[in-house]
């Protein structure tokens, strides 16, 4: 096979973003004196264009005005080089943001031919396929995320929206599953394809609430390791409970399991219900429908326990599960459930909230749980993954241009500018390049930020990388 391509770190390149402020003054003692008028200053001045930016809307179609002079520099730039991948990259960026998404397609598509390595081409490579109906090959490109530096602001982006655009499909397929439900095949139900559903909680301290949800997802997980097995994933089941509207008592019923195993495709159903008494104990029920048989439901167990043995008894139930239906784990299989993810109970609580927040769409709460659960438990590794995945969908999740805004804020266009300027001084009643405490006419050259850059492009594949298509 050959070697994985490495990808560009954006700690490495050239012209990597920074930003640039000239003295304002000519004397340190002419600093001292003005230190707090100044401070003043800058707080007024952050206050004018806080107001300038806050009234612009997430929109697709900003200003092109606002990048006139460095799109006539960059396309300066391809007519002496056409293959310049940088200028090719920032001018597709550009066009994203300005709503052409055809044109940026283009640019962006060529940019990947010649550096396919790089982050921000291929983050807004797949906004613009996505823009031109190119939903699959955003897909493609969004889920290379973890090929991507893990010190690129453009790894969570990709994570983020690739994770949206998978529940939006998962919706959507679930949608088209229940319009033709009377027609759908007997036989695309997999008799090794299993759905563990949430916990359905009887008890009455809102505390352990969301406990299901996260006892489910272990199992998910566990039930993951055996080979002769297949699961569904979290997404595609909270797609259809959504669609479904089902009161969570029915989620294996003989009377809904046939419709949940066909939509789903998905042979055996796992349910269940527990409650957590007084005195720190918990009593779990399990069961199990299958599919096959008219969604004929049996009990699997019924077992009692103190809550500190949790997990001791979430492992002993998905033995008894596997066991029920009729598959003898390797050791191997059986060491893997063994172990545990976690054993610290608060860290599982805030982790099952922070499950139960992210299929209510709820993601920055769900990320604050995550984190929660990381932090009462530095080795709990899905709690971490579930903080790096909805730290993502916080970014990126929802309309393209919340996206877009998140990897680079919105531009004023020119007039925007004089506005913001006209208003700062009114406000400080300054003339035209005066500062504030002094008679001393000085030129204020403007802050500036360098684009992101690109190494000089490889030598052109012998069959460049594509992402046309849908």
């Amino acid at each position: 096979m050959p070697p994985r391509p490495r990808f560009v770190s954006e700690r490495s390149l050239p012209g990597r973003s920074a930003s640039f402020c000239p003295p304002l003054f000519g004397s340190p003692g002419t600093a001292g004196r003005l230190a707090g008028r100044l401070a003043v200053w800058a707080v007024l001045i952050a206050a004018v264009f806080w107001t300038g930016c806050s009234s612009s809307s997430l929109s697709m179609n900003e200003d092109p005005s606002a990048y006139r002079e460095e799109t006539r520099r960059l396309k300066e730039r391809l007519t002496n080089d056409p293959g310049d991948a940088q200028a090719l990259r920032e001018l597709g960026a550009i066009y994203v943001r300005t709503g052409q998404p055809s044109k940026a397609y283009d640019r962006l598509k060529t940019a990947y031919s010649r550096v396919p390595t790089d982050p921000k081409t291929m983050f807004f490579l797949g906004l613009a396929s996505e823009r031109v109906g190119k939903r699959k090959a955003a897909l493609r490109l969004f889920q290379r995320f973890d090929e991507v530096p893990e010190d690129s602001r453009y790894r969570s982006l990709m994570r983020g929206r690739y994770e949206w655009l998978v529940r939006q499909d998962a919706r959507q397929q679930i949608r088209d599953l229940v319009a033709q439900e009377r027609s759908l095949p007997t036989d695309r139900i997999a008799s090794d394809a299993v759905a563990v559903l949430p916990l359905q909680y009887n008890g009455t301290a809102d505390r352990y609430q969301p406990l299901g949800r996260g006892l489910a997802e272990m199992m998910t997980a566990d039930l993951a390791k055996v080979e002769r097995l297949r699961v569904v994933e979290r997404v595609r089941l909270q797609a259809l409970l959504d669609e479904l509207k089902l009161a969570q008592s029915r989620y294996v019923d003989p009377s809904t399991a046939p419709d949940i195993g066909k939509l789903l495709g998905a042979g055996r159903l796992v349910g269940g219900s527990y409650f957590v008494t007084d005195d720190n104990r918990i009593q779990l029920t399990l069961d199990l429908a299958s599919v096959a048989d008219g969604g004929s439901v049996r009990s699997l167990t019924n077992e009692q326990a103190d809550l500190s043995q949790l997990f001791r008894l979430q492992t002993a139930l998905v033995f008894d599960l596997v066991r029920s239906l009729g598959i003898d784990l390797t050791p191997r299989e059986r060491d893997a459930i063994e172990t545990v993810p976690t054993r610290d109970l608060q860290a599982f609580l805030a982790y099952s909230r922070g499950l139960l927040e992210e299929d209510r769409g709820n993601f920055g709460a769900a990320q604050e749980q995550f984190q929660r659960a990381q932090s009462l438990d530095a080795g709990f590794q899905e709690a971490a993954r579930g903080a790096d995945r909805t730290s993502g969908l916080v970014a990126a999740a929802g309309p393209t241009a919340k996206a877009v805004n998140a990897a680079v804020p919105a531009r004023q266009s020119s007039a925007g500018r004089r506005l913001v300027n006209r208003r700062m001084r009114s406000m400080m009643g300054l003339r035209r390049g005066s500062l504030p405490g002094t008679r001393r006419r000085v030129l204020l050259r403007p802050i500036f930020v360098l684009e992101d850059a690109l190494p000089l492009p490889p030598p052109a594949p012998s069959a460049p990388s594509s992402v046309g298509g849908s």
